[in-house]
């Protein structure tokens, strides 16, 4: 479903609402775009399941390793974009990803003409709720015989070029 909104003439503060649900992925999608400035904004929210996109994705590394990932419950997701469509110079996202009692936010910032990026992931870590996304790798062996009261608390953050990852 998909409600767009806006002055015709004018184009200047279009909006757009919508949903999109395939399998266990239930999406909502929300979208703000300004045709004269190319300013947007767009969120996503729901719950994603990997098995279930997997068809629409586009194939390349980083997809491929999303891809890899198997989860038995989707994945809570909220994400919200912004910059600019004609020069795509300061790409903003934050956003939360969460499943059982791993709680984890996001933030990235990234130039799409340099393919220069930086971004951050800080939360918490649940040993047992990462165990689904390492059922096909040899380091499910290794979280099978770690175990933990709480979760483990992770900061990360990350700095390079997407196109090439030479000096990440």
């Amino acid at each position: 479903a998909l409600d767009v909104r806006g002055n015709w003439q004018t184009l200047d503060a279009l909006t757009a609402t919508g949903s999109v649900a395939q399998g266990q992925t239930q999406l909502a999608l929300r979208g703000q775009g300004n045709t004269v400035t190319k300013d947007f904004q767009a969120a996503v929210s729901g719950q994603l399941d990997a098995a279930s996109v997997q068809p629409f994705l586009p194939s390349g590394d980083v997809i491929n390793g999303l891809v890899a990932l198997t989860t038995n419950a989707p994945l809570n997701l909220t994400l919200d974009m912004r910059g600019n469509w004609r020069t795509l110079d300061a790409l903003t996202a934050t956003g939360s990803l969460a499943q059982g009692r791993t709680q984890l936010a996001l933030q990235a910032q990234g130039n799409a003409g340099t393919k220069d990026f930086h971004g951050a992931i800080s939360g918490d870590i649940d040993v047992a709720s990462m165990r689904p996304f390492l059922t096909d790798s040899n380091a499910a062996d290794g979280f099978a015989i770690l175990t933990t009261s709480e979760p483990l608390v992770l900061t990360l953050a990350a700095q390079g070029n997407w196109a090439t990852l030479a000096g990440l």
